[in-house]
Formats: C-alpha cells, sequence, structure tokens
C-alpha cells in the first residue's frame, strides 16, 4: 500500500476548487496510507474562515466544507507535535515558515518507519523536501 504525507496546500485542494483539486480527488479516491500533521487541522480551518471573510465561500458552503473535512480527518493518521517530532525539527538545516517546517519534520519523522511521497504545491517547501531526498509529488504539475 502506497503512503503519502499531505500538507496543508493540497489538503485544501480536496475542499476548495483550484488547480491540482481533481488530481488531488483522484489520489484520495484510489486508497493508501494518508498522514499529516495535526497544524493541518488549524491551517484548513482558519483557510475556510479566510475564504468565507474575503467572499469566496459563503455560510453554507463552510458547513460542507467542515463535514467533509471532520470525516476525512478521522481516516488520515495524524501526526503529533511530539518530542520525537520537534527532535527532527531541532536538526533540521533549511529554512521554511514555521508551520511548513513542522509539516516537514513530521514528513521525515514518518519516513523513519515508512517510505512515504511528500504531496505538496507550495514552492520552497516542496525545494526543501527534494533536497531532503523525498520523492514530491505536486497535483498541479
Amino acid at each position: 500500500m502506497d503512503s503519502y504525507y499531505l500538507d496543508t496546500s493540497v489538503f485544501l485542494k480536496r475542499y476548495i476548487q483550484e488547480p491540482g483539486s481533481e488530481a488531488i480527488r483522484d489520489l484520495l479516491n484510489r486508497g493508501g496510507r494518508f498522514f499529516t500533521s495535526k497544524v493541518a487541522y488549524v491551517e484548513v480551518l482558519m483557510t475556510f474562515r479566510r475564504k468565507r471573510k474575503e467572499g469566496k465561500l459563503s455560510d453554507e458552503d463552510i458547513s460542507k466544507c467542515i463535514e467533509v473535512f471532520e470525516k476525512d480527518w478521522e481516516a488520515f493518521n495524524i501526526i503529533e507535535l511530539s518530542d520525537e517530532v520537534l527532535q527532527v525539527l531541532k536538526n533540521f538545516k533549511g529554512y521554511l515558515r514555521a508551520l511548513d517546517a513542522i509539516h516537514l519534520s513530521s514528513a521525515l519523522w514518518i519516513r523513519k518507519y515508512l517510505n512515504v511521497v511528500f504531496v505538496c504545491s507550495d514552492h520552497n517547501l516542496k525545494k526543501q523536501a527534494k533536497l531532503e531526498g523525498f520523492h514530491v509529488w505536486d497535483p498541479t504539475e
């Protein structure tokens, strides 16, 4: 069974139509083992709220998105921000925004146990993940 680590940039494509959305939906429907950091929960919910504030999602849209997201969340393997993940972060040599660094350190931690594909659309995070030796898949390419 294939294993994938999804950062928030691609996780959101499941709920908000944008380039790469169909590819992510296909990946999730195909099955496999899916991982993400617990910080993705906060990032996803805050993005829904930001989109509502920007007028891109209605209250009804938000409710539907959250309902689907909550179901998906139960099916994902969630990586806690544990001392072990923090140790990986402590040894990280690159520079990323804080939450992106947490995603990469979470993926590095799970890679100790499984070969995972790093799924991401953020340019800087993709670049750093490749430097860390990940096979990176960007659903927008």
